[in-house]
């Protein structure tokens, strides 16, 4: 940003997410937003925002329309074209084909916004009438798998739940492909492209 101004160099920012206070790390991010945050924003040629929400919250902030494009994200569709045969991921994982599979794909954050807590609590009251239910939570760590385990062991599913760790290329696409239906919990969520992954598999989703 100093640069920039330095040297009237224009700039775009794009915030993806992380203008809403549930992201604040306390004092020292609440005061670097006060002091340089809102600057930044507004000496921006443009800033893109991925929806309408995330548009709104540009002008909340008392950025000009003029400054703002809304660009959402893609994904790259080519990499779904020929999907891998149903099964290759049930097979890795010891998952009988008569399981109903729900797949979580994403980073295993001890934020609320994740909806973690909420979806393993919710899954806790499915088991209950449902036989043969797994839930997959397929993502690294980002310091909440802990805290996580303790309360599934807690709920009494921990035989109902599998966690794979992370996922990438033709392991995430076989997830896809084999879960019954994808859910994303979180309760606040800019724009999930896991959602249009999982679409572009021709897997149900559940998004809150």
């Amino acid at each position: 940003h100093r640069y920039a101004r330095k040297y009237s160099i224009p700039y775009v920012l794009q915030a993806r997410g992380s203008l809403i206070t549930y992201f604040y790390k306390g004092w020292q991010k609440r005061i670097f937003d006060v002091i340089w945050g809102r600057r930044i924003l507004k000496d921006a040629a443009k800033l893109v925002a991925l929806t309408p929400i995330e548009a709104e919250q540009y002008r909340n902030m008392g950025i000009s329309e003029d400054k703002i494009e809304i660009i959402p994200n893609g994904i790259e569709l080519s990499e779904f074209e020929n999907l891998p045969e149903r099964g290759r991921f049930r097979r890795k994982h010891d998952l009988g084909d008569d399981q109903r599979v729900i797949l979580y794909l994403g980073r295993i954050h001890k934020i609320k916004i994740k909806g973690l807590d909420l979806l393993v609590r919710a899954f806790a009251e499915l088991t209950k009438p449902l036989n043969s239910v797994k839930l997959v939570i397929a993502g690294p760590d980002d310091g909440y798998l802990s805290s996580l385990k303790k309360l599934i062991t807690d709920l009494g599913i921990s035989n109902e739940v599998l966690f794979t760790g992370h996922l990438y290329g033709e392991d995430k696409v076989e997830a896809y492909v084999d879960a019954d239906v994808f859910v994303l919990p979180s309760t606040y969520e800019i724009f999930g492209n896991v959602v249009l992954e999982a679409c572009a598999c021709g897997t149900p989703v559940i998004v809150t």
